[in-house]
């Protein structure tokens, strides 16, 4: 089975649902082309790769709603 960068990043973030993780740690205990893919994304992450959706991502970051958004707009926004 081949995994995206993004499943890997998922992994990586806890991220993955269950039966994915499941699948993902069984095969990473076999596959040393995996182990070496995750050894490269962990370095990459490290070293400061960070761009906006990255960064988006890992912080679970999400967008404000209308009414919230309004909310600011009119200053009536609660603390």
């Amino acid at each position: 089975m081949s995994w995206t960068d993004r499943e890997l990043t998922a992994w990586l973030d806890e991220l993955l649902p269950a039966n994915r993780m499941v699948e993902f740690e069984t095969q990473l205990r076999k596959d040393t082309a995996l182990q070496a893919r995750v050894t490269q994304l962990i370095r990459h992450r490290d070293q400061g790769g960070n761009t906006v959706g990255e960064v988006w991502q890992r912080a679970r970051l999400s967008c404000p709603t209308r009414t919230e958004i309004g909310g600011y707009l009119l200053g009536t926004l609660s603390s």
